[in-house]
């Protein structure tokens, strides 16, 4: 399970983040929450927000789930942004989470890969 500060939201009319496996497809979305709209998101007070994502549950309010799968692609998607910039992201090892946030014990620790995420 993997944990980033992403940043602040980007000003769009729509964004959502998503987990895709290695061919684009995402898991069965009416049983595993693989996506999160920047509605769902929740916000630091300073306007950061940070994202579980991972095959292991967790009670963090923005956990995305792989639903199962260590690999695939994270990808952020903006419909009519009002500034063009690629975005920058922060991966730490969810051990550095607060367990509270994490809600889980089972934590993968090794580096992102790009342009996909490697979650062994």
């Amino acid at each position: 399970m993997r944990s980033g500060r992403i940043g602040r939201a980007p000003s769009a009319r729509f964004w959502s983040l998503v987990f895709y496996d290695r061919w684009f497809n995402t898991p069965d979305f009416s049983v595993h929450r693989c996506y999160l709209t920047g509605n769902d998101v929740v916000t630091e007070p300073d306007g950061t927000y940070e994202v579980i994502l991972g095959p292991d549950h967790s009670d963090h309010p923005n956990w995305i789930d792989t639903a199962g799968l260590r690999q695939g692609i994270l990808a952020l998607r903006c419909l009519l942004p009002e500034v063009r910039r690629l975005p920058a992201a922060t991966v730490v090892d969810a051990r550095r989470v607060e367990p509270a946030r994490a809600g889980s014990t089972s934590m993968i620790n090794r580096q992102v890969t790009v342009p996909g995420v490697d979650l062994h």
